[in-house]
């Protein structure tokens, strides 16, 4: 049997490293004008992005949403149980009264965790409430992110794009990233072509 010379050796090697970071690519998405980077940050992690889509409400778009995560994850399985970091950014494309946004995301909270799922969520869901209540309307450029870290917990900002202060708070209870995950990535999704999207079918 013939053995491979160091050259052959060389040269498998580099294909395979080079199959390893083409498995790992992943382009920028544009939605609705809207660029969501290949790649973005939380704390020290760096994060690949994973889908991007559009929410339409009454077939006109509403706002944009880009998921990173620190590896591909097809599944909304994946996402929602991962242990890993993850960052969800919404942007929004048009003027929306905070109280509307706020009563959207509720009922996508109610439609995706079970009674018992909530009751220990009740005083952080009043929180992002009351983070949501600060603007009396968003904007469109607004954007509100939310960043999981298995270190630190999940964060929820919320950034005007007129240059004001963005208004943040950090959440400890471990089951808040996936009762937030699940109004995009639930059984009952807000918008099921949002959901696919967030897990690739737009990349």
């Amino acid at each position: 049997m013939k053995t491979p010379s160091a050259i052959e050796l060389c040269c498998v090697l580099v294909l395979t490293v080079c199959g390893l970071g083409m498995a790992q690519s992943v382009a920028a998405a544009e939605v609705a004008g809207v660029h969501y980077q290949a790649t973005s940050q939380t704390g020290s992690t760096r994060l690949l992005l994973n889908g991007a889509g559009i929410r339409q409400l009454a077939s006109v778009g509403l706002y944009t949403v880009g998921l990173y995560t620190e590896k591909k994850l097809a599944s909304a399985n994946e996402v929602l149980n991962t242990t890993g970091a993850t960052q969800l950014r919404m942007v929004m494309l048009r003027e929306t009264s905070a109280k509307k946004l706020a009563d959207m995301l509720t009922q996508g909270l109610v439609n995706n965790a079970t009674d018992e799922g909530l009751a220990p969520l009740v005083s952080e869901i009043f929180e992002v409430g009351m983070m949501l209540s600060e603007h009396a309307n968003l904007l469109a450029g607004d954007t509100i992110q939310v960043d999981s870290h298995p270190l630190t917990g999940t964060t929820i900002t919320i950034q005007g794009n007129a240059g004001s202060k963005p208004v943040s708070q950090t959440f400890a209870n471990p089951h808040v990233f996936k009762a937030m995950m699940g109004i995009w990535l639930g059984s009952s999704p807000v918008d099921p072509a949002l959901k696919s999207a967030l897990l690739g079918a737009s990349i």
